[in-house]
């Protein structure tokens, strides 16, 4: 491999994925106005920085810690006074580790047959569900300090890095702006516990160790070995797509072979050691399933196959789709699925032609580093908010979705343009953690892109790399270089405002409160029988007014659902539309009791969620056989 191919091939590809990336965020929502602060972000941290540096590091130690502690306030703040309603796989998986943690090893969902990688998150949040009850904390507790601890930890361990990467403190700080002026330490990864955020730790534990490991006694490397093959086996546990470091890790020793440097990176032992860890999750994984009482049943399981097959689904632009997977559910072996995959694959890329596998390539490339959803990744809608939020949402999620996307760009944009002075390659653990991370951006893009299925969440993966490899090179040195950077700048702000034309973000309604947690119809969930006669009711808690209140029944069940408002003898009738009954009448703020009566004569199904310890709702469900203060309705309640 030529050097000079090896140096800039593959940082010049980054920045083209980097530049698709900007241009994602752009044509969402206001092009001109992400334009302007984006273009003031930058500005301002020119003339910032150079303040920045000159504090003193007992100073900068004081500015940083003021501003976590004020992060932390809010982020418990916002737990306590805005919970939301989790929803999907983050709630399937809790559900089944609270059921774990009360000691029942019932695997009664089909969820877990069909997502068997799923196993293992859910059985390693209930050891930590069992030990929160052994300190006395609740489950809703534990769930939410196990997420501050995993975030906060994260973004600690990212300022360090960052500061022991650059040695300068506007890096550090623009790292702290980041993750703690913006939603990202406040909404998906603080309100929702899932795989996701886990894994970006373990991406930046495991560079963490590479960094120090030329450095490092004879003692230190088997400490760091043994760390870094455990952490390695735990992130792969948890998401398998870490299988991208492997062959990052080889790109990475052949581009240092052809430069004469493998062998003084001393880079082949921790490589061995990330390739045993992720070569031990297989016994992992089957020591977790004995000790969970889980048994795989192929007769729901769906081959890796099934994921390749929906990332070339031009209908759904390569992301998840319930087409495909309701295809795969009507079979009944896995075989079976696997054999129409492997059909099927080739006439969908038939179908598509060079030019549409091209074009659906670019569009998964995109959807990884849109980031205007993170918001309401994963849940729906808060359980309760306060009135002054619920009455101003649409403005302040618009600009808190706005935030986000102008930090992500300007990281984008400030480490494309530093890869243009992408230094000549060294040997030691920062050039080797700076090219190792440049690498395994480029093979989680590649991964979803090219061959898996893609969401936006997936491309936060990034986050830690892009800031490893933009604290890892160097600022444009000379007049010549720093030009060149500004109007790369320039023209990556500028070329959408002349080829891209802004995708609207349809208007959402406001949910005023909701209680969404359900394991659904397609997982095996069952429903509840109502004797004739006998009803059920819950209270519910609107801060604000609202004019749509929906309850999920059940299909085909018939049911008298009314509403009344504490305080008062208005009753309001539901009317029954598929599986839910709704109303669209104007509701004042105040507490309401939603009542769910059997007029009939035989039983009637009623969709009830009910968990052992965890807590779905502000107020207890009555009239069930179950523990009425973990048993909730599935209801909605939105301002339209």
């Amino acid at each position: 491999m030529n050097h000079k191919f090896a140096q800039y091939f593959f940082p010049g590809v980054l920045i083209v994925c980097l530049f698709v990336g900007i241009h994602a965020n752009l044509i969402q929502g206001s092009r001109l106005l992400m334009l302007l602060l984006s273009a003031l972000v930058l500005i301002a941290a020119h003339f910032i920085a150079p303040q920045l540096n000159k504090l003193s590091r007992r100073h900068f130690a004081y500015l940083l810690g003021g501003g976590l502690l004020l992060m932390l306030v809010g982020q418990i703040w916002s737990l306590s006074a805005m919970p939301v309603t989790v929803y999907h796989d983050p709630f399937r998986v809790l559900a089944q580790a609270d059921q774990l943690a009360a000691g029942n090893h019932v695997w009664t969902s089909t969820y877990f047959w069909r997502y068997a990688n799923n196993v293992p998150l859910a059985y390693l949040l209930s050891l930590w569900l069992r030990l929160g009850t052994v300190v006395g904390l609740s489950t809703n507790a534990a769930i939410h300090l196990l997420s501050l601890l995993t975030l906060d930890g994260f973004i600690i361990l990212l300022l360090h890095t960052v500061y022991a990467m650059s040695r300068r403190n506007s890096v550090t700080f623009a790292a702290f702006a980041f993750a703690a002026l913006t939603p990202f330490a406040y909404t998906y990864y603080l309100q929702v516990f899932y795989s996701d955020l886990p894994t970006m730790f373990v991406l930046l534990g495991v560079m963490n160790l590479l960094r120090h490991w030329q450095q490092s006694s004879h003692r230190q490397r088997i400490y760091r070995g043994i760390g870094l093959t455990l952490l390695t086996m735990l992130g792969y546990l948890l998401k398998p797509s870490l299988i991208v470091l492997i062959p990052a890790l080889a790109l990475t020793a052949i581009i240092l072979g052809t430069h004469g440097l493998l062998k003084k990176s001393k880079l082949l032992v921790p490589a061995f050691l990330i390739v045993l860890g992720i070569g031990l999750s297989v016994p992992a994984t089957k020591i977790i399933d004995s000790a969970s009482d889980f048994t795989a049943n192929d007769r729901y399981a769906f081959p890796i196959t099934h994921w390749i097959y929906m990332g070339y689904n031009q209908g759904s632009k390569g992301k998840y789709s319930g087409k495909d997977t309701g295809a795969l559910v009507a079979m009944h072996s896995k075989q079976a699925r696997q054999q129409y995959d492997v059909k099927q694959l080739p006439k969908r890329l038939q179908k598509l032609g060079f030019v549409g596998i091209v074009k659906l390539w670019a569009t998964k490339l995109s959807a990884l580093f849109d980031v205007h959803g993170i918001q309401s990744w994963y849940n729906g809608g808060y359980r309760t908010a306060p009135k002054w939020y619920i009455q101003n949402a649409k403005l302040i999620q618009f600009w808190l979705a706005l935030v986000y996307q102008v930090a992500s760009i300007a990281l984008l944009l400030a480490l494309a343009t530093r890869l243009l002075a992408m230094p000549m390659l060294q040997a030691d653990g920062r050039s080797v953690v700076l090219l190792l991370s440049i690498m395994t951006a480029l093979g989680y893009l590649a991964f979803h892109t090219l061959v898996w299925e893609t969401e936006a969440r997936y491309g936060q993966a990034l986050v830690p790399l892009l800031w490893l490899a933009y604290s890892g090179l160097p600022v444009a040195e000379t007049k010549t270089r720093r030009w060149r950077a500004v109007g790369l700048g320039a023209a990556g702000l500028a070329l959408p405002l002349l080829f891209l034309k802004p995708t609207p973000i349809p208007p959402s309604p406001v949910v005023v409160s909701a209680q969404r947690s359900q394991m659904s119809v397609q997982y095996n969930a069952t429903p509840t029988q109502l004797a004739p006669g006998k009803q059920f009711t819950q209270q519910v808690h609107l801060a604000a007014s609202a004019n749509y209140l929906s309850v999920q029944i059940h299909q085909g069940a018939h049911v008298a659902v009314t509403l009344t408002k504490a305080g008062t003898k208005q009753v309001i009738h539901l009317h029954r539309s598929h599986t839910v009954y709704k109303t669209h009448r104007q509701l004042s703020a105040g507490t309401y009791t939603i009542r769910v009566r059997n007029p009939q004569a035989q039983a009637q199904s009623v969709d009830l969620v009910t968990t052992n310890h965890y807590h779905l709702a502000a107020y207890p469900l009555q009239g069930s056989r179950n523990n009425p203060q973990t048993t909730a309705f599935v209801y909605t309640v939105m301002r339209k």
